[in-house]
């Protein structure tokens, strides 16, 4: 997990933790959204990383894992 995913799920949590405590029902659902937002936003993130980490096993360093002996 990179720094930017995990900071985007602790932002996710704190805004939750938040909405928790809103006596305000407005405030309470929008600090709720944003949390949704910012899940979203990590889980995005983490796809791109994972699509970045199989890019860069293509070519000459997966030719080397292939060959590389079990």
């Amino acid at each position: 997990m990179t720094k930017a995913v995990r900071s985007l799920e602790q932002h996710a949590q704190h805004c939750l933790e938040l909405a928790a405590t809103c006596q305000n029902k407005r405030a309470e659902r929008v600090m709720r959204m944003l949390a949704v937002d910012l899940m979203l936003a990590a889980e995005r993130q983490r796809r791109q990383d994972l699509g970045a980490q199989f890019v860069a096993l293509s070519g000459p360093r997966r030719a080397r894992l292939e060959q590389a002996p079990a």
